[in-house]
This record gives C-alpha cells, structure tokens and sequence, in this order.
C-alpha cells in the first residue's frame, strides 16, 4: 500500500503541471535575461538599438472647388473637370484633399452620385500613401439640407446651425455582383415614394441589371487581363423621389462607351473610314444596335437598344447620358461632343406616375 501511495504521489498530474509552471518561468526569465544582456552589450559599442516607431504620414494639401451648378449631363463641362481632378488625386495617393461646396446653388441626382463615385474611387496600386478627402457642405440652407439627408458624403461639415426639411428621399447602392438584389432595392424605395406601373418596375429593374453587369464585364475595355485577377470598375447608382417623381442615375468609372470592349472591336472593323467617324455617331450607333456585342454570342448586346426602346415607349423619361466627349438625349437621338472627356459614363433617367401610361 505505500508503494502505490509513493507512486500516485510521483505521477500526481498537479505536481507535473507546477513543475511544467516553474521551469516555463525560469526559461522566460533567462530569455529576458539574455535580451538584456545584449542591449547593454550594444550601448557599450555605440550601437543604436532599433525602436520602430510610427511614422507621421506626410500629404499634399490640395483643395477643388464644386462649381454653382452640379450637373454632369447636359452642359456639365466643369463638373466634369472638378470631379475628375478629386479622382486623379484620389488615385495618385499622397494628398489630403479639401472639397469646397460652398458656391454651389443647384444640382442634379446625376451629379451627386457621380461626385460621389470620384470621392468613393479606388488608388493606385504603386502608391502606398491613401489619400484622405474632407469638405464642406453647400452654403445654401436649402442645397446643404439635401446633401446631409443623402447621407453619401461623409467626414463633410457644414456651418449652418439649423436647416430646413429636406424635400427629397435618397438611396443609393454600390458595386455588388448580385445585381438583381440592389436593382431590385431601388425599384423598391422608389415604389414607397412613386406610384409607378408594373411596366414601369419591370423595365427598371432590367435596366439598372443591364448597366451594372455592362459594368462588371466591359468597363475596363481590353485593358483587363484575366491573369492578374483584376476587379471590375466600380459602380454608383442612386435614386431621388420628390415631388411624386423618382430620378435615377447610374455612373461607372470605367473606360466608357467609347473605349469598352464591344466598341473597340467595331473600330477594328472600320479602320479605312475612322477619320469621319466620330464618338457622337458611335454612341449613337451602339444604341441602335447597329455594334452588336464583342463577345459574338447570341443574344449578347441587346440592353442598350433595349434601353432607348423603354425611353420611346415612356418607362425610362427624359433618358440621357454622358460619356467621353459625347452627351445627349437617348429618346432624340441628339448628341452633342463636348469640351472636356469623362472616363466612364453616366446614364439618368426618371419615373413619374403619368409614365408608361
């Protein structure tokens, strides 16, 4: 009996886990110890002992300036131009980026999301410091109330201690593969707002699936290389209800029209006449379905007409759109080559209770 005593006693877990503890100890004073040593060893050398310490990041401050009217679409040449140089210096990294709104007086929803897809904009991938983007609200009480209801612009300041009730509903959704689920968000948030037909939703719903996808597979045109597992562009699309009017607008950062894939290999076709062929006449075109689809699939290259045809028979009113130097009115047909060139494209439209009727 008392050797198996003597032996439960020597093999008893809670005397190896103590004895485990202390020499755990012993070894992490030692290891300690050692450092010590070897600090002290260095200073008598003169060595400097290395400290990382953070860094303060050091950024460019430069300021862009909203114009009176935002508005990209129809004659939008300096939205344009400030929208762009916030993008560029968003992408080239290193600034610290001051948005002034305070001259603007009007807008439209088009040039909200598209500011808003310059400031959402990715930067390049060989610049390491991210640029930072603050601003400040429009002065105009009426202006700056719509703006912080659209929730789109954040880190921005106003000084205007009380403002008045926005008069419009905002929304937006932001670039996702599941295209059906956030067009299908908007057409809803529209319906709680707008009455709108079962045409009206249908047609909608399918258009804003057209321009996102249109996005996700061509908006980078043939710079994409499939073996360096490069994203799409991104997207913005938004929807303002006011006055029993829904608007709409879809921007993508991405080459355009003019430049996507499906264009490019049309102007491989009509190289001996592309002196007179100029990017109103293209878009034109790839609205009438006259370019088809680069890929060459059945089917394939039908949304944009399909588009223009919903604006005919009134689902889509007052249907435009914006890309590299061309801007016009899809129903008419109208367009119209610009000052200055926008990388990527918008397209707008709206939705009342009278339409598709």
């Amino acid at each position: 009996m008392n050797y198996l005593c003597t032996c439960v006693k020597k093999y008893n877990p809670k005397s190896k886990h103590v004895r485990h503890i202390k020499c755990r100890q012993i070894k992490l004073e030692k290891r300690d110890q050692a450092s010590k040593d070897k600090k002290r060893r260095r200073n008598k050398l003169g060595l400097k002992i290395r400290n990382p310490t953070r860094k303060n990041i050091q950024r460019e401050n430069v300021s862009v300036t909203i114009p009176k009217r935002l508005d990209p679409v129809e004659q939008g040449d300096e939205t344009i131009k400030s929208c762009s140089d916030i993008r560029n210096y968003i992408e080239d990294g290193g600034r610290e980026i001051f948005v002034d709104m305070s001259n603007m007086t009007d807008f439209t929803l088009a040039g909200v999301i598209y500011l808003a897809a310059c400031i959402d904009s990715k930067k390049r991938e060989n610049h390491q410091i991210v640029s930072s983007v603050k601003g400040n609200f429009p002065d105009d009480e009426a202006v700056a109330s719509e703006f912080v209801e659209s929730g789109f612009f954040h880190g921005f300041k106003t000084n205007i201690k009380s403002l008045p009730p926005p008069k419009a509903s905002w929304t937006r959704a932001r670039f996702r593969k599941v295209a059906s689920i956030k067009a299908a968000e908007l057409v809803e948030f529209s319906e709680e707002h707008v009455q709108l037909t079962k045409l009206q939703k249908n047609a909608i719903s399918q258009n804003l699936v057209e321009c996102m996808t249109n996005t996700h597979n061509h908006a980078r045109g043939r710079e994409l290389d499939p073996s360096k597992n490069e994203g799409a562009e991104q997207w913005i699309a938004g929807v303002m209800c006011k006055d029993n009017e829904a608007f709409f607008a879809f921007v993508d950062l991405g080459v355009g029209i003019c430049n996507s894939a499906s264009v490019m290999s049309y102007f491989d076709k009509i190289k001996n006449i592309m002196v007179n062929y100029g990017q109103e006449k293209l878009v034109r075109d790839v609205f009438k379905g006259v370019l088809g689809s680069s890929t060459e699939l059945k089917g394939r290259g039908l949304g944009l007409p399909r588009m223009m045809r919903d604006a005919k028979y009134g689902y889509l009113e007052n249907l435009k759109i914006r890309t590299g130097k061309v801007e016009g009115d899809i129903v008419k047909m109208q367009f119209r080559e610009t000052k200055s060139e926008m990388r990527g494209t918008i397209i707008t439209w709206s939705a009342s209770e009278v339409g598709g009727q």
